[in-house]
Parts: C-alpha cells; structure tokens; sequence
C-alpha cells in the first residue's frame, strides 16, 4: 500500500529520496522511511526548541553587519584610486616632519621675498654695524657738502685771523681815512715832532708878526749893519721865533738865496 505524508517536511524529503535512490512508496519501504523521518524530524523539532533563537539573533547579526560592510564597500567603491608612485609619495611624505600653520604661512610669505646675493647680504651687516645719523645731521652734511672747500694754508689763516683782536665800526671807518692821506716821510715826521714842541703864539702876534714882515727893507736890513749892500738886495727866506722868557721879543733869522744865515730879534711894542 501506499503512504501519503502529511507533513511537508516529509514530503520533501521523500521526493528527494525518490530521485537519488529511485524506489516506490511500497508499504515496507514507507514504513522504514517514515519513521526514519520522523527521527529526523523530532531531532530537528528538538534542535529549533533548544537554540533557535541563538540562530535567529546571530542571523540577525550577520544581515546587520553585513549592511555595514555594504555601505563601506559601496563608500570606498565612489573614491579615486591612486597610482602606485602616488601611493609612494604619500607613504614619503607621511615620514616627514609636519609644520604649524604659522609655519606654513612663514614659508609663503619668504618665498615671495626676492633672494640676496653673499655680497648683498654682507652689506647689509656691515651698514647694520654702522651708526645711524639723525634727520638734522643729515641736512647738515647736505649743506656743508654744497660748501667749497679751502686749503690747509687757509684754514691757518682763518685760525690767525680768529686770535686777532678786533676793531668797532668806528675805528674801521679811521683806518681807512688814514689810508687815504699822504704819507710823510722821517724827517717829515722828526720835524713835526719838532715843531710840536715850540711854544705857539696868539692870534695878535701872529698879527703882528705879518705886519712887521712887512716893513720896508731898510728897517729890516738896520738890524743887520755888517752885511755887504749886495747882499741885502738878494732874495731871502726869514724865520721868526718867540725867545723864551721875553713875550714881547722875537727871534728872526734870515738865509740868504747865498747861503748866509743871519739872525737877530725884534721887541714888540
């Protein structure tokens, strides 16, 4: 006879078992299948009641972690790969030192910068070594250089001329109406001396000197009996003089276009 299953599980299984092993649903051969399943059945029946929700959570585990594991694959599947010398540079580049940001403007910035020479460079410590001059100074060199120069022997001058003593205005003014007069000559200048200290007469004896100058020659030539007629006729310069200690007497002595001198004194009355 025949047996039909009703569980499903049993159904499957004797399909399958028809397949592979190709035997009818003879009574004896149900027999032993059967119960055969229904071991299997009750093992696996046993098996879900004991750890089926184990399976179930771990299950559940499984299909999340596996979401993750899509998004990353599908996260790193967008990126852009990278050659092998790129990948290279990076692993270089990550053995390097890194720099701040200040750093890393620092460098810009010193990298827009124009470079210097060793020549250059040098320049700039020597003049940095110099010491600097005020605005004030600096005119004063600009206007001094505008300045002709002068020479050692000027310069001594000027140093000569400085220790003088010197003159007002006043004085100036003299030196330069002396320099304009005549000069004398040493005798000139004996003479005057001379003359200087000659006792000097009043304005009425310098009257009365003019006026006896003028008298007649023989009154003038009285005074002189001894001279030869030939010789009060020749020409004859005359001098006169106050005698000393007589206010009213005056010397006179005459010389001669001959040579002669001759001298008396004259009373005032």
């Amino acid at each position: 006879m025949s047996y039909n299953p009703t569980s499903l599980v049993h159904q499957a299984l004797l399909r399958e078992l028809k397949k592979e092993y190709n035997i009818d649903q003879t009574a004896a051969d149900i027999v032993t299948i059967n119960a055969s399943l229904r071991q299997a059945e009750t093992d696996i029946s046993n098996l879900q009641s004991s750890s089926g929700s184990g399976i179930s959570s771990r299950v559940t585990a499984l299909e999340s972690d596996k979401t993750t594991q899509d998004a990353a694959i599908a996260l790193n599947t967008a990126k852009v790969g990278i050659t092998q010398a790129q990948a290279d540079a990076i692993v270089a580049n990550t053995a390097k030192t890194g720099i701040t940001t200040s750093q890393a403007n620092a460098i810009t910035a010193n990298s827009a910068k124009t470079g210097i020479t060793s020549s250059q460079a040098a320049a700039i410590v020597a003049n940095t070594a110099k010491v600097g001059i005020t605005t004030g100074q600096i005119n004063a060199i600009n206007a001094n250089s505008l300045k002709t120069g002068i020479t050692r022997s000027q310069s001594d001058a000027i140093v000569a001329n400085t220790a003088k003593v010197g003159i007002t205005t006043q004085q100036a003014s003299d030196i330069t109406t002396n320099n304009a007069k005549v000069g004398i000559t040493t005798t000139q200048a004996a003479d005057i001396v001379r003359n200087n200290a000659k006792v000097g007469i009043t304005t009425t004896q310098a009257s009365e000197i003019t006026a006896n100058t003028k008298a007649s020659t023989n009154t003038l030539m009285g005074m002189f009996p001894n001279v030869p007629t030939t010789t009060r006729n020749v020409t004859a310069s005359v001098g006169l003089r106050i005698v000393l200690g007589k206010t009213n007497q005056l010397g006179i002595a005459v010389r001669t276009s001959t040579g002669q001198r001759l001298s008396g004194t004259i009373t005032l009355t």
